[in-house]
């Protein structure tokens, strides 16, 4: 299997984790506290390329994309990002709860 079909499957999996009771979650940006470092970019996994940076618009991150794994979360220095349920909009703290019970 090439690389490039491993990653299509991996999307396709990705994207049906509602069916598996996943929660969908993503990061969000708040603009006010952003610096546009791109230190988010740099942690953010290759597979996902999630996060764009642009000097004029700043950082924005694409919710389909996004895994909602927190790299970015803990690498922003300005609090600037916070994984959220795509759900409630709330910020999803319950993400270590659900890492726990899949080990």
């Amino acid at each position: 299997m090439s690389i490039r079909s491993a990653a299509a499957r991996f999307h396709r999996m990705f994207n049906q984790r509602q069916k598996f009771g996943i929660p969908r979650v993503a990061a969000v940006v708040n603009p006010d506290k952003c610096t546009c470092c791109a230190l988010c970019k740099s942690t953010c996994p290759f597979l996902f390329n999630a996060i764009q940076v642009d000097k004029f618009n700043g950082v924005s991150i694409e919710a389909e994309k996004c895994a909602g794994c927190g790299r970015c979360e803990k690498a922003c220095r300005t609090n600037a990002i916070k994984v959220v349920n795509q759900n409630t909009g709330n910020e999803f703290i319950e993400i270590n709860t659900f890492k726990a019970r899949m080990r």
